[in-house]
């Protein structure tokens, strides 16, 4: 007798575990979604890859919303980004957001403000939800949503407009990956018309030459400055002194493209572009 109650007691226990670790499995994103499920172009894939919503009808929406002034973002300033699902009846929801270019590329750079429901993944390229941040607020007559927040500082001037992608996975919660719905949104923001370069003071005293330039730029300069040349990206490629008067700066090093001269000294606090071809 006692054999069997031992045997049953460990057939009940391997049943558990078992089914503890589908479940595990079934929910492994419910702490948060794997890097590249934004449904972007750079990334091609989204949250159905990981969630079955085949068949369900999509009554759910998702807004991304920005508090980036209407005339454009400026160049270093960081601005609140907040992406909101709804669902009429689903009260468990996930998100991904990334600013990206068409390739992939992270434009600017993401930074949480709510520890307890969101998180970075990808290397800081995707903003995601915790396991803390999947449940809804329910309004009566209305339905279920469910906001995120975070920041996002803007690249560096010339990158022009910034477009923000967001998949929103809203779940039935019925202990199983079918049945949700998936919905993805975008936000394009503009950059201002008053950024970077577009903001030079126009010094006769600084002079860039030639533009565009193959192997040399001469920088004509009223002081002694520190230089920082940076590509379109906001890198830093090149970083030298140079002195009062005509400078010969070598650039034959640089691969061909878009790039700031960024010069700051006692009086000199300047942003300049030039194209090396």
């Amino acid at each position: 007798m006692k054999s069997k109650f031992t045997l049953s007691l460990l057939v009940v226990l391997v049943c558990t575990l078992i089914l503890n670790l589908y479940n595990n499995i079934l929910h492994s994103n419910g702490s948060g979604a794997p890097a590249g499920k934004t449904g972007s172009p750079g990334d091609n894939s989204d949250c159905a890859s990981c969630h079955s919503t085949s068949g369900t009808p999509v009554n759910g929406a998702i807004l991304i919303t920005s508090n980036v002034p209407s005339g454009g973002y400026i160049s270093g300033n960081t601005y609140q980004i907040t992406v909101r699902a709804a669902h009429a009846t689903f009260n468990k929801f996930g998100f991904q957001a990334s600013p990206q270019t068409n390739s992939g590329a992270l434009v600017g750079t993401l930074a949480t403000t709510n520890n307890t429901e969101t998180q970075l993944v990808g290397s800081g390229k995707y903003v995601t939800h915790k396991a803390a941040g999947t449940t809804g607020t329910s309004i009566p007559m209305v339905g279920n949503f469910k906001e995120w927040s975070f920041n996002w500082t803007a690249p560096s001037a010339g990158t022009g407009n910034v477009t923000f992608y967001a998949a929103a996975i809203l779940a039935n919660a019925n202990n199983q990956n079918s049945g949700d719905s998936l919905v993805k949104g975008t936000l394009v923001i503009n950059e201002s018309a008053t950024n970077g370069i577009n903001s030079i003071n126009n010094s006769k005293e600084i002079i860039l030459f030639p533009n565009p330039a193959n192997n040399i730029i001469n920088l004509q300069l009223p002081e002694n400055t520190e230089i920082k040349i940076v590509n379109i990206s906001g890198k830093i490629v090149l970083q030298q002194n140079v002195n009062f008067g005509l400078n010969n700066i070598d650039i034959s090093n640089l691969p061909s493209g878009i790039y700031f001269v960024k010069m700051r000294g006692k009086t000199t606090n300047e942003i300049l572009k030039f194209v090396k071809q």
